[in-house]
């Protein structure tokens, strides 16, 4: 039997959400489905919007995608989408689930890397690498410092080891062990230490398949921090033979 995938995405009706939903749809895994969660009533048109702008573009699409709206606002005080991960992620039946910020987007691939790379290794859970991109979308680099597991980040001092949110790709049971981290403004670095505490199996894709873009709040990491921290990491491996692609 095939594996069932359920992509996660909070909206407040960004326009770049369309962007998101779409690079979803059209994974070349094709038993993926989009569940867009609408973060309160205030957003509700805007959200219906970038969903509709979708729909346009292939009808077919319309199966694949679940569309709710919540009344209240959950992601103010740096939450983001946080508190709708926790909560929907145990409401869903499908094999494997992942989360995705609505500005972010993913290669047409990347369910599929995620998958095989969770049922050839009978996998808990798994992690992809990501591209940087700027806030209109220009390519910067690929994260070799900062989201890349255990092999920590360019300096721990600023940043502690942990893989971002949208790089995750979990089992349906180990998502629901997990949940509580997610209600924190520090959720990925909360389940990164929670998900080595419970010493699950896992692994890395080896593929920068999750397309990140800068600038996302206000406290969003800046270019200069990949650039740099690539160059430092880069000094630690000199021939570029990273240990999160061996």
């Amino acid at each position: 039997m095939n594996k069932t995938v359920t992509v996660i995405i909070p909206s407040t009706g960004n326009p770049l959400c369309k962007h998101s939903i779409l690079s979803v749809l059209n994974q070349s895994y094709t038993y993926t489905r989009c569940l867009v969660v609408c973060d309160g009533s205030k957003f509700y048109s805007k959200s219906i919007k970038v969903l509709s702008d979708c729909l346009k573009d292939s009808s077919s699409f319309s199966d694949r995608v679940d569309f709710v709206a919540l009344k209240d606002n959950t992601g103010y005080h740096r939450y983001g989408g946080n508190r709708i991960y926790a909560c929907f992620a145990t409401m869903i039946e499908s094999d494997f689930i992942m989360f995705l910020d609505e500005d972010n987007w993913l290669d047409s691939e990347h369910i599929a890397h995620n998958v095989s790379t969770m049922v050839n290794n009978n996998h808990d859970w798994c992690y992809s690498l990501r591209k940087i991109y700027s806030k209109d979308g220009t390519f910067i680099c690929d994260d070799n410092c900062l989201s890349i597991g255990e092999w920590g980040t360019y300096d721990l001092s600023i940043q502690p080891t942990y893989i971002d949110a949208n790089c995750y790709f979990y089992s349906k049971d180990t998502v629901a062990k997990i949940t509580k981290q997610w209600q924190s403004p520090q959720a990925d670095i909360l389940t990164y230490r929670a998900l080595n505490a419970l010493n699950l199996s896992y692994g890395c894709t080896k593929q920068y398949t999750l397309n990140y873009r800068l600038d996302g709040n206000p406290i969003s990491l800046k270019d200069d921090h990949f650039i740099e921290g690539n160059a430092l990491m880069l000094k630690k491996y000199p021939t570029g033979d990273y240990p999160w692609l061996r």
